[in-house]
């Protein structure tokens, strides 16, 4: 059995509860980009931990810290 690859795309809207939380997942296919999975609020907030592994939190110290 041959094998595959895929580069998916990630797109990641958090703004410290202003808004909900949100996550979309997609792919090129031909031209276009083709969504194959979005979630809000916590999942995606897990989702966005587990890929850039590390917490929200210590991401938004950091920035607080550069203001």
């Amino acid at each position: 059995m041959n094998g595959f690859n895929e580069v998916f795309l990630v797109g990641f809207d958090y703004s410290k509860g202003a808004d909900a939380t949100s996550m979309v997942v997609g792919k090129r296919v031909n031209n276009e980009i083709e969504v194959i999975r979005a979630v809000n609020g916590k999942e995606a907030e897990e989702m966005y931990e587990k890929i850039k592994g590390v917490s929200l939190k210590e991401i938004m110290e950091a920035l607080d810290g550069k203001s």
